[in-house]
């Protein structure tokens, strides 16, 4: 269809558009209007996606075009697609061609237009897969249509976005490979670079397997109504994975680069007592300020405390209120000092005294919580546990959902992509590459 084909064609969709609405009288509505002029606006972009795709031809490159194996594919016909669009489907008539060598074939116009495999357009699988990032998959194949009028089915929506995922999870790997081996660079130049790191369990095709996580932000200084000055969270980003401890340390340690933890003046490790997180923070983040998450440190002199007066709630807090007080002076050898010297305690009590002694000498040099306080930094790690359920148990703890290993991690890639604010980026580097037809190296360096 030429440009003159094309304008005629269009005066007929706005004729019938107006038709529509005047058949209803008096009584059309904006919202009649709207509908109208959606429907119309729809066919002629169809019309025009086909007139394109039409012009673009059909991919010809002559009898013979060299193989990858060095042999020749030969063509053999002419073969149809429809592809569905945001403005409804459209039909290529593509060239075939076939190796008699090695059995590949190819479809040069595919290559030419940057066609992904399947028959929804690039534009589709970008949406379905942001609307699987934050919805379960009939949610999201059902939101799609509502606003669009595009149908993907549940199963479909599975398989666009996984893939998606999986592609995410490769550059995610490239960005870990890098940051161990040469580092990432990163014009940021944070004051604070705190790196928050949790655990959460996520339900499995073969039972509860823990998803760790992280919160990475920067710490701006505001005065509260008292005037003193104290950290506020900013421009927090995520990394979720199943993994090991040392792999997701990687993962960790390559957005703290990106996030400028090489410039920042100082950078804060904030977490529980879970060993695993500080043999991380030691490995990747050795310089770094090491807290122990205050509300944790708080719950293990509870714990003990209740199995200390079994259970007499009025004299557990009187006798945890004046250890805190302590533990918020800093004064840890002190309160370790107290419990040693405790005497006469049935078993399950001195068994409890000698756990709870143990972990305050073990993280002593992380409860300095009165120079924490001094300085302004964060001693909770509320971030970080909000992460956990803005990540992961929001998309991933529903009702009767169990995942697979892949699958799982998959969407945990939409998510952080899209929370992180990379959704964009990725999309773009993703065309680009599909015009140069190469793969290119993806852009690591965060703007300031």
């Amino acid at each position: 269809m030429n440009r003159t084909n094309i304008i005629a064609a269009l005066s007929g969709i706005v004729e019938r558009s107006f038709q529509e609405t005047r058949s209803l009288g008096g009584g059309a509505t904006i919202h009649d209007m709207e509908t109208a002029a959606w429907k119309a606006a729809r066919q002629f972009g169809q019309l025009m996606i086909q007139a394109q795709a039409d012009e673009a031809g059909n991919g010809y490159m002559g009898s013979r075009i060299p193989c990858e194996c060095g042999a020749k594919m030969r063509y053999v016909d002419t073969r149809s697609r429809t592809v569905t669009t945001w403005c409804g489907q459209m039909t290529l008539r593509r060239a075939y061609y076939r190796c008699d060598s090695c059995g590949a074939s190819a479809f040069p116009l595919d290559k030419q237009l940057c066609m992904p495999a399947g028959h929804f357009s690039e534009s589709i699988i970008e949406a379905i897969s942001y609307c699987s990032a934050q919805l379960p998959f009939e949610c999201g194949s059902e939101t799609l249509e509502r606003l669009t009028g595009i149908s993907v089915s549940p199963k479909e929506a599975q398989i666009l976005s996984e893939g998606i995922g999986a592609e995410m999870d490769e550059e995610l790997k490239k960005q870990a490979q890098i940051a161990v081996t040469d580092g990432l660079d990163s014009t940021s130049k944070p004051d604070r670079l705190y790196v928050t790191i949790d655990g959460v369990m996520v339900r499995e095709l073969d039972g509860w397997h823990e998803t760790k996580v992280s919160a990475i932000y920067d710490g701006v200084s505001e005065a509260g109504s008292d005037g003193a000055c104290a950290d506020v969270a900013n421009d927090i980003t995520y990394v979720a994975r199943k993994a090991s401890p040392d792999e997701f340390g990687a993962y960790v340690s390559a957005e703290a680069q990106q996030r400028g933890e090489a410039n920042a003046a100082e950078v804060i490790a904030l977490g529980d007592g879970a060993l695993w997180i500080w043999n991380l923070v030691d490995a990747y983040f050795p310089e770094a300020v090491q807290i122990i998450d205050w509300y944790h440190a708080s719950e293990h002199i509870w714990e003990f405390a209740r199995i200390l007066y079994e259970g007499n709630e009025e004299r557990c807090k009187a006798w945890v209120d004046e250890q805190l007080g302590l533990l918020s002076e800093g004064q840890v050898e002190g309160l370790v000092a107290r419990l040693r010297a405790m005497t006469g305690l049935r078993d399950e009590a001195s068994a409890g005294r000698n756990d709870l002694a143990r972990y305050l000498e073990r993280n002593r040099q992380r409860m300095r919580y009165d120079e924490y306080r001094a300085k302004g930094y964060h001693i909770g790690s509320g971030v970080v546990e909000s992460a956990c359920k803005n990540v992961v148990q929001m998309r991933h703890k529903r009702p009767g959902m169990r995942w697979s290993a892949e699958g799982s991690q998959k969407v945990l890639n939409l998510r952080t992509y899209a929370l992180n604010g990379e959704w964009d980026e990725f999309w773009r580097n993703r065309r680009e590459k599909a015009r140069l037809g190469v793969q290119g190296q993806p852009k690591f360096l965060r703007a300031a």
